[in-house]
């Protein structure tokens, strides 16, 4: 359904999103949000996928977090140290992932 290059660039959009946020964790929906503006809708499932990948990849962590007016926890999701080094091409390129220019 998704091609490779449709992955890796939602890998990288993820990663500069969390970037923004920075070091707050972001909910996962705001991703989503952030993404279909770039012109990168995906499905919940394809959205896990990458968010995964990322997490086994050590760029990002997820957590479940209660909100106090939300009847169930959100996923949230924070980049670690290992991510921000690879936005700022302190560590080797990752051939998974297409970081955005803008």
């Amino acid at each position: 359904m998704f091609d490779v290059t449709h992955k890796k660039l939602a890998r990288g959009t993820i990663l500069k999103v969390l970037n923004i946020g920075q070091p707050q964790p972001v909910p996962a929906h705001v991703i989503d949000i952030c993404l279909i503006q770039r012109g990168l809708p995906m499905t919940e499932s394809f959205l896990e996928s990458q968010l995964q990948y990322l997490v086994d990849k050590g760029y990002i962590e997820t957590q479940d977090t209660c909100f106090e007016k939300a009847e169930n926890p959100v996923l949230t999701v924070r980049l670690k140290a290992k991510g921000i080094d690879l936005l700022e091409h302190s560590i080797e390129e990752d051939p998974g992932i297409i970081i955005p220019r803008e």
